[in-house]
């Protein structure tokens, strides 16, 4: 799959821009037009590093949702009623269809158990990433 990054310069475009960060205009060749273009200067990056190591759940849960815009809503209400607090939701357009998306949705709760992960990927389309504890590294 091509980065943005990538197609930018690949494209030879000069109406065709990249937002990345400044490490990827030296290795694609790139010219920065305008740098610290984010809206915040608390904007964080997030990583989770999940494995298939069986251990005991953390506090948060990551699921991957495949859905329609219009169902997004049930799945964070069941969300809820489960006992999962939705921490973060991040989307994607799928590129299949209109409206069609991939939903990494970020959550939390005090005691995660199989029967509240099993209930929320019985919709159809969620899966389960992984739990993990909250820790943060910082660049100071």
């Amino acid at each position: 799959m091509q980065t943005s990054r990538q197609f930018a310069h690949e494209s030879k475009d000069k109406s065709i821009a990249a937002v990345a960060a400044p490490g990827a205009a030296e290795l694609y060749g790139l010219t920065v037009l305008a740098e610290n273009v984010q809206i915040s200067d608390t904007n964080k990056t997030r990583f989770y590093v999940l494995s298939n190591t069986k251990n005991e759940f953390g506090k948060r849960a990551v699921f991957i949702a495949n859905c329609g815009a219009d169902q997004i809503d049930d799945i964070i209400v069941e969300l809820n009623n489960t006992g999962f607090e939705m921490v973060a939701l991040h989307d994607r357009p799928d590129g299949t269809k209109l409206g069609s998306y991939n939903y990494v949705i970020e959550t939390e709760a005090d005691n995660i158990s199989s029967d509240m992960i099993d209930k929320i990927t019985a919709y159809s389309g969620v899966r389960f990433a992984g739990c993990f504890d909250l820790s943060e590294k910082t660049n100071n």
